[in-house]
């Protein structure tokens, strides 16, 4: 067999588990990367990985089976590049739901903002916080954490091999559930000081109903909340570093679930 012909079929079958990372997951999926950039990015990066000096055995059984068997390995790689683009969506997504919820609970959720990038209106708090979990991702050298956990899939399960692309669907729920909870417990110290904040005014409204609280609670729980978005933001970085390692400890969980 030709290895050329080997490394371009091991290629475009790489990358149909590589481009959903780097298409629909934040940060890489940000509207200030252009979608060129991307997916240039994550067809390099497939073909660095499916670039073996000898064709694998794989490969050959999948070429030898003709253009239908390739194509179906072709959606079964793209299936499981998905899930694991979610695996990592939704532990991503635990830090952005914990701005949400300060957002909320700080009164910030009545003053939603426009994002000129993504054309949509977002909280104040969970945007800025996305943003700065973006940039932690980059300074800190996370991205090259998860490209490692990338690349561990391919050891694990080659371009072409057979392998169930659904069989980590129920443990991928399972993910979901955890990164809301974990968004919770983030910021439950914050939600139960804001919430005692407000307990606080409601018995002094009650108590003393000409300080009129209920109009001055609000500036109270944002002066609040803005003195403990110091320590969460220290919070916030220690949580992304572990989410960094967790994500590649799912993406190999998934792996082999889907390799039986």
């Amino acid at each position: 067999m030709d290895p050329w012909t080997a490394w371009v079929a091991g290629g475009l079958l790489a990358s149909a588990r590589v481009l959903p990372l780097f298409l629909f997951v934040p940060p890489f999926s940000f509207p200030a990367f252009p979608v060129q950039v991307r997916a240039l990015l994550a067809l390099g990066l497939a073909f660095f990985v499916a670039a073996p000096e000898l064709p694998s055995d794989a490969t050959a059984r999948l070429l030898a089976g003709g253009l239908a068997a390739f194509v179906l390995s072709f959606l079964r790689e793209l299936v499981f590049g998905f899930l694991l683009a979610l695996s990592l969506l939704f532990l991503f997504s635990l830090l952005q739901t914990a701005g949400n919820l300060l957002d909320f609970e700080m009164g910030l959720a009545i003053a939603n903002v426009f994002d000129p990038q993504s054309g949509a209106s977002v909280s104040v708090l969970g945007h800025a916080v996305t943003l700065y979990a973006a940039a932690l991702f980059f300074a800190s050298g996370a991205y090259r954490t998860v490209i490692r956990g990338l690349f561990l899939t391919f050891d694990a399960l080659p371009p072409g091999a057979d392998f169930a692309p659904f069989g980590g669907v129920r443990h991928l729920v399972s993910v979901a559930g955890e990164a809301l909870v974990g968004a919770v417990l983030l910021t439950f110290p914050f939600l139960v000081l804001l919430f005692f904040i407000d307990l606080t005014a409601a018995l002094l409204a009650r108590a003393v109903p000409q300080l009129n609280l209920f109009v001055h609670g609000l500036p109270l729980k944002l002066l609040a909340g803005n003195f403990l978005l110091v320590p969460f933001a220290g919070v916030l970085a220690f949580a992304f570093f572990r989410i960094a390692d967790r994500f590649v400890e799912e993406m190999l969980v998934l792996t082999r679930l889907a390799g039986g």
